[in-house]
């Protein structure tokens, strides 16, 4: 039984998780959702625009279990708390400010957590951080056997495939791009396909979507107002293009034993073209900052740190292709980490102003 060892005079608060936001993008309901009747209203609406949503049936379940609590308990109050269709830190942070504004509203001593599942309990922490959890109830639908047949979860597999976008770029996107570099590169199309999966799981691993996202909102936004950084994120990605081919084309007129072998050549001939485009993709940012006002601090800095890195990439491979001596390796990956470190001290002295 919930709180059976809890006196009848403490608070208890009966949250709904929706971590990635179903509510939000399905009905427009923003979070927090905070009482009975309102509980209910996004409830029914959820369920009406999708009926096979489990969120549904954890916000009646959120309004069942509370009304339980009230024949115990003198005070009991549901609420709803809505995250993000970015599940992770984005969607955790929304939870937990919203968490904290119903804990203003209602000061619960006890919190019993209903959820559909261990995505949505990941936000466990976040609530025990801020309030006594007290009970951890689990919503688990039960289907009848017609739905469980092969055909209606293959259909309801292919729906949720073509409606939501997370799904959709994993199961088509990923083999569409597996298809199209078939297609560019047959020879060595097992070897690109793998190169690109790695890319792709190093996007997801290290959480990188956001800071893409804002780079391609960046660019969007650059050809909209007619700013000088799109001209040069053109030229710049003309440039790194070459860059690559460039070395790519290097190593095809050699033989190397593996690819670790094959690495120093290739940078050797691709790090000026790679450089000079991401100078050319800062110099245009530098200009918009100049148009706009701003300072150049940020860019001037990350310029900085590009060059250090030029020097310590071409001083590594011109070593490993024994074009030079240890001690011009090491010259040479000074001045590079010393303008890494100019690069940090003269950043730190700029926020400190």
């Amino acid at each position: 039984m919930i709180g059976s060892d809890l006196p009848s005079s403490q608070k208890i608060l009966v949250i709904c998780i929706d971590r990635d936001g179903d509510l939000e993008a399905k009905v427009g309901v923003i979070g927090p959702v905070v009482g009975r009747e309102k509980i209910l209203d996004a409830a029914t609406r959820l369920g009406l625009a999708d009926p096979t949503e489990s969120d549904t049936n954890v916000l009646f379940a959120g309004i069942k279990i509370s009304e339980e609590l009230k024949n115990r308990f003198k005070e009991v109050e549901v609420a709803a708390l809505t995250g993000s269709e970015r599940v992770g830190v984005e969607s955790d942070i929304i939870v937990s400010n919203q968490l904290e504004e119903v804990l203003k509203i209602f000061p619960a001593e006890g919190v019993v957590i209903v959820s559909d599942g261990a995505e949505d309990e990941h936000v466990l922490p976040i609530v025990e951080s801020r309030a006594k959890v007290v009970s951890l109830q689990r919503v688990i639908v039960k289907q009848s056997e017609p739905l469980e047949s092969t055909y209606y979860l293959l259909l309801d597999f292919l729906k949720d495939v073509t409606s939501d976008p997370k799904i959709a770029r994993l199961v088509l996107g990923v083999p569409g791009i597996a298809f199209l570099l078939y297609m560019i590169f047959p020879d060595n199309v097992w070897r690109v396909i793998a190169g690109v999966l790695g890319l792709l799981l190093i996007i997801k691993g290290f959480n990188l979507e956001g800071s893409l996202e804002r780079n391609v909102t960046s660019l969007r936004e650059s050809l909209v107002t007619d700013k000088a950084s799109f001209f040069t994120y053109i030229i710049a990605a003309f440039v790194a293009v070459v860059g690559i081919l460039r070395g790519y084309q290097a190593t095809q007129d050699q033989v190397f034993s593996s690819i670790i072998n094959a690495l120093p050549f290739f940078m050797s001939y691709a790090k000026d073209p790679l450089t000079a485009a991401g100078l050319l993709a800062l110099a245009g940012r530098s200009i918009d900052a100049i148009i706009e006002g701003r300072g150049l601090g940020k860019y001037l800095t990350l310029a900085i740190f590009l060059l250090s890195l030029w020097f310590i990439v071409g001083a590594v491979s011109s070593y490993s292709l024994q074009t030079i001596t240890i001690a011009e390796l090491v010259g040479r990956a000074t001045i590079g980490a010393g303008l890494s470190v100019s690069a940090f001290l003269l950043r730190r002295a700029a926020l400190k102003k």
